[in-house]
């Protein structure tokens, strides 16, 4: 099937009218370099927060190439927008691909993100050229979990993010270091945002 013929049989959540509004304010948060909060909102009120998530747990239950196409489309017309959210549906769309393989050990997340929490990454480290597979960032085993010590960078959701996934490297054993994976609702306690808003020079 012709891929014109695919995206035509594809069943949009963005509407062209929001993708209209999308475009109209892209140029508006170049010049001001701040976060698209407006966007974010209508986004995530037509369910685009909600594209990979299963239909049986309140989502639209769309394959990676579905959500591929939809992103495409809202990055042609607000190119920073769609980057920044793509950071929520990437984490639904590997707790999908698990569930759908036997694998339901992140249906919390699944379930937590068809309530409405939003989901980031807390992986790009300086000078870390091999993110997640290595971490300049500390974890100690403490009880009930794990401390982690370091500094995390682009962080394109970070105004609105609920939930922050995060990598770190457990040395308590020198000779077998182990990279530690976790997620820390935006309550926890001893951590701090640099209010600074450049992440979307990449665009």
């Amino acid at each position: 099937m012709a891929e014109a013929e695919r995206e035509k049989e594809n069943s949009w959540i963005v509407s062209e009218d929001l993708l209209q509004r999308c475009h109209e304010r892209a140029p508006e948060y170049d010049r001001e370099n701040r976060f698209c909060q407006e966007d974010f909102d209508e986004l995530k009120e037509a369910g685009y927060l909600k594209l990979a998530i299963p239909t049986d747990m309140g989502g639209f239950g769309k394959t990676l190439r579905e959500v591929c196409l939809e992103t495409r489309r809202l990055a042609y017309w607000a190119p920073a927008t769609a980057l920044c959210i793509n950071m929520h549906n990437y984490w639904c769309g590997v707790a999908s691909t698990l569930r759908s393989s036997g694998d339901k050990s992140l249906d919390w997340l699944l379930e937590e993100a068809a309530a409405g929490e939003v989901f980031a990454a807390g992986h790009s480290e300086s000078g870390n050229t091999v993110p997640l597979l290595t971490s300049t960032t500390e974890a100690v085993p403490v009880e009930g979990g794990y401390k982690f010590t370091g500094r995390k960078g682009f962080g394109s959701l970070t105004p609105v993010w609920t939930r922050l996934g995060l990598h770190g490297q457990d040395n308590t054993d020198p000779d077998n270091p182990k990279i530690v994976h976790a997620f820390m609702p935006r309550d926890t306690e001893n951590y701090h945002i640099k209010e600074t808003w450049d992440v979307m020079g990449m665009r």
